[in-house]
């Protein structure tokens, strides 16, 4: 009787144990970098890490009303793999707005 008990026991920590060695391999969510960089003139540089089957869309955070637009020509952006640098001109006297990018990945 102690010896079934003591197989009982063993085979269910054996069972409990295993569980946790079982695991599904989960892929790492992709998250882009975005680089933003001023020179005196106001041109800023945005450069953005792409990913072949990902479509990206930059936007900046309006200041007067806080809300969160497109940067013009900044839409669907198609991902290559490589990249992407886009320059625009603000006002070098104001500070550069929030950016941050947008992306979904296709299907």
């Amino acid at each position: 009787m102690m010896i079934r008990r003591l197989a009982a026991v063993l085979m269910v920590s054996v069972l409990l144990a295993g569980a946790g060695c079982v695991s599904k391999q989960v892929e790492p969510e992709h998250k882009p970098q975005l680089g933003v960089s001023q020179n005196a003139d106001g041109i800023i540089t945005i450069s953005l890490n792409t990913e072949v089957g990902y479509i990206y869309t930059i936007l900046y955070q309006d200041p007067q009303d806080q809300r969160w637009k497109v940067l013009s020509d900044c839409k669907a952006l198609r991902g290559t793999g490589k990249t992407l640098e886009i320059q625009k001109r603000v006002d070098p006297r104001k500070p550069v707005p929030a950016l941050t990018v947008d992306y979904v990945k296709l299907k």
